[in-house]
C-alpha cells in the first residue's frame, strides 16, 4: 500500500449537504473511480480530512485550491487485506465505500474478483470496526438492479430481491453484512442503491465519464454516432445526474436521521423509454452543434435478462428521512453533459 498527497479537484456544483462533514475524517474506497471523483470534488470544498483509497495511482488530476487535507493511498482490495491495519491509523467518522468491481460484456469473466471486492472487502471492514470498536457510519454504494426485472415498474425497498448478475447477488450480500452488523454490534452502516448514474466530472476526464453507459451514448452521437437501439427499446428506466448522487451520498453521511442497517433507493423519480432517450440525445445534439445522428436498429443482439428490465425509481423513505431530492431533469441533465463534453460549464 503506497500513499502520496493527491492534487485536488474542481470543486463541484453547489452541494448542499456536504457542510455537514466538515471536520470529519473520511474514507473513501474506489476514489479514483467515476463517483469517487465527483464525490472528492465536493469534499474539497470544506475543511476535512480525506484518504482515499484507489487502484490507481497514476491518474492525473488537475490541481485546484482545496479546503480539505488529501491523502492518496493506492490500494488493490482484490488483493489486500489492510483494513486493521488501516483503521487504526486513520480512525474515519465516515467510510464511504465506492470500491466495486462488474463483469461488462466482452471482459474478462472474474467472479472472484467480483466477490472480493465487492463483498468479501466489505465483510473485512465490518470486523476490523469491531476488533478496534470504532463506530464510523459506512455508506456502500449498491445498485438498484439487485430489484432484477421486478414485478412493478415503481422499486422501493420493499421491493423483493430478485438479482440476476454475479454483481448484484455480491451487492446484496454486502447490503446483508451491513445489516447484520448494525444489529448485532451497533455498527451505523447504510446501503444506496443508485439508479443509471450519468453526467459531466468537474476533472472533464473523459476515460472516467465514459465509464457509464449514457455518458459514452453522448460522446458517440457528438463524435457523430451512429447510436444503436435494441429490442429492449420500450423499456424504461431511470436515471440520476452525477451531483444528485453525490448529494445523496454526503446527506447520508451525517444525518441522524438514518437508521443503521437501512438500505435506501436513489433515482429521479421519472421514468424514459431506452427509445425516449436516444431520441433526446440525438435532437439536443442536433440543436447544440446542427449534427444529424442516425439511430439504428439491432433487433440481433443477444441482450441478458437484466436488460429487460423496466425501472422507476421511488425515493421516497429517503426523502423522509433526510429531505433530499433530486434537482437535476433528464433533459436538463443530458443538456449540461453534452455542454462540458464540448468544453463548456457544468452549470
Amino acid at each position: 500500500m503506497s500513499t502520496e498527497t493527491i492534487a485536488p479537484l474542481q470543486t463541484a456544483a453547489i452541494n448542499e449537504y456536504v457542510e455537514g462533514l466538515t471536520d470529519k475524517r473520511i474514507l473513501v474506497t474506489g476514489a479514483s473511480g467515476y463517483l469517487g471523483a465527483a464525490l472528492l470534488s465536493s469534499l474539497y470544498g470544506i475543511r476535512c480530512h480525506v484518504v482515499a483509497l484507489a487502484r490507481d495511482a497514476n491518474r492525473v488530476l488537475t490541481s485546484y485550491e482545496t479546503e480539505a487535507s488529501v491523502q492518496f493511498r493506492q490500494v488493490d482490495l482484490a488483493n489486500s487485506s489492510i483494513w486493521l491495519d488501516l483503521l487504526s491509523e486513520t480512525r474515519p467518522d465516515v467510510i464511504i465505500n465506492l470500491a466495486a468491481h462488474e463483469h461488462r460484456r466482452n471482459s474478462p469473466h472474474s467472479p472472484f474478483e467480483d466477490l472480493t471486492v465487492n463483498t468479501a472487502t466489505v465483510l473485512e471492514l465490518l470486523e476490523a470496526c469491531v476488533d478496534l470498536d470504532l463506530k464510523p457510519r459506512i455508506i456502500l454504494a449498491s445498485s438498484a438492479n439487485i430489484a432484477g426485472c421486478a414485478g412493478t415498474i415503481t422499486v422501493n425497498e420493499d421491493t423483493p430481491d430478485q438479482p440476476l448478475t454475479l454483481f448484484a447477488i455480491h451487492k446484496l450480500a454486502a447490503e446483508q453484512y451491513l445489516n447484520y452488523y448494525a444489529n448485532r454490534f451497533n455498527l451505523s452502516g447504510v446501503a444506496l442503491r443508485f439508479a443509471n448514474i450519468y453526467g459531466p466530472l468537474p476533472t472533464h476526464d473523459a476515460d472516467l465519464e465514459a465509464r457509464v453507459i449514457l455518458n459514452s451514448i453522448m460522446r458517440r452521437a457528438l463524435a457523430g454516432g451512429p447510436l444503436y437501439l435494441y429490442r429492449n427499446q420500450k423499456c424504461l428506466r431511470d436515471f440520476i445526474y452525477i451531483d444528485d448522487a453525490v448529494r445523496a451520498i454526503c446527506t447520508v453521511a451525517q444525518a441522524e436521521t438514518i437508521r443503521p442497517g437501512a438500505k435506501y433507493i436513489v433515482g429521479s423519480g421519472d421514468g424514459h423509454t431506452l427509445q425516449q432517450v436516444l431520441t433526446g440525445i440525438t435532437n439536443q445534439v442536433e440543436n447544440l452543434c446542427g449534427l444529424h445522428v442516425e439511430i439504428r436498429s439491432d433487433k440481433e443482439a443477444t441482450l441478458e435478462p437484466i436488460e429487460w428490465r423496466n425501472f422507476i425509481a421511488d425515493y421516497s423513505r429517503l426523502e423522509a428521512a433526510t429531505g433530499w431530492t433530486p434537482r437535476t431533469r433528464l433533459s436538463r441533465g443530458i443538456d449540461l453533459t453534452l455542454r462540458a463534453f464540448l468544453g463548456g460549464s457544468r452549470q
